[in-house]
């Protein structure tokens, strides 16, 4: 039986390793520079309970998405879901808010989003100026008006430079 030469064995892994990294790059949204979720107590999401994420230093300023994410599940009793998001930059200490409504059925009451079991959603919340260095605080609290809310497992925050 012949073997393979060396040289070839290694082109084929070069070949590839050089396919997984493009197929890997490729899966990657073009200027995300961050995508993080918080959980959500299995108790329900209370009003005093706050998901706070910290973006790191950005690399290069200027215009940023931002998007929230909201995952849930049939427990949720609600057709939407308010969420205030607070944004503070540091070291400028500038802060911004908004409140976004997130709806999470249809006018039929089905439920809309990726998933089968747990449903995951995402909704614009602004486009933000950002300097090189910024870093963001975000606190995510839920503004309903029942003082707990069952059926959200995780929300999240994405922050893409569009500019």
């Amino acid at each position: 039986p012949q073997t393979e030469r060396p040289t070839t064995i290694m082109t084929k892994k070069k070949a590839i390793l050089t396919a997984t990294a493009l197929l890997f790059l490729s899966a990657c949204e073009s200027g995300m520079v961050f995508d993080r979720y918080g959980h959500v107590s299995e108790r329900g999401w209370s009003k005093q309970d706050a998901v706070e994420l910290s973006v790191p230093p950005l690399r290069e300023g200027g215009v940023y998405e931002v998007k929230i994410g909201v995952r849930s599940t049939d427990d949720y009793p609600y057709r939407n879901i308010s969420i205030i998001v607070q944004r503070q930059t540091f070291p400028s200490k500038a802060v911004h808010s908004d409140t976004v409504e997130c709806k999470l059925t249809d006018d039929k009451g089905m439920r809309i989003g990726s998933g089968f079991i747990n449903y995951q959603n995402s909704y614009d919340v602004a486009l933000d100026h950002y300097k090189a260095g910024d870093s963001i605080h975000i606190v995510l609290k839920q503004n309903m008006r029942n003082e707990q809310v069952e059926g959200i497992t995780d929300v999240g925050v994405s922050l893409r430079k569009v500019e």
